[in-house]
């Protein structure tokens, strides 16, 4: 794998996480019960955002409205990040494509399905 590939690469998956932070900050505590955090449990992140501060009562009520009023831009530069990875992504697929087995490139057509299916997913349980 060539520096330049590795470097492109490893931007993207740093571009896409980025994106998914954004985003589990951006749509707030979301339905019922808030964001679930990595084992599990639930949390509002802006309540997280509290408490590493250290916000008394009477700060959160002062600082939610501008988060509130953030949720929409930072979700706005989400859809546009994640718009530009795409773009990424399908720019190093057709580049890499020629250059993989008959085999890697059915691993590929898997993977991608199976993106396709995660996403479904996950936008049928945001509804």
């Amino acid at each position: 794998m060539t520096n330049r590939f590795r470097k492109l690469l490893y931007g993207t998956i740093a571009a896409v996480a980025l994106a998914g932070a954004i985003t589990v900050y951006a749509q707030g505590p979301g339905g019922p019960g808030g964001h679930h955090g990595p084992w599990g449990g639930k949390h509002d992140p802006a309540e997280m955002f509290a408490k590493h501060l250290g916000l008394t009562d009477a700060q959160k009520v002062q600082v939610q409205p501008i988060l509130d009023a953030s949720k929409v831009q930072l979700k706005a530069i989400h859809e546009e990040a994640r718009t530009k990875a795409q773009a990424v992504m399908a720019d190093v697929t057709s580049k890499i494509t020629p250059f993989l087995t008959p085999t890697q490139l059915e691993d590929l057509r898997s993977m991608k399905r199976q993106h396709e299916r995660m996403k479904e997913e996950h936008e049928q349980n945001a509804k």
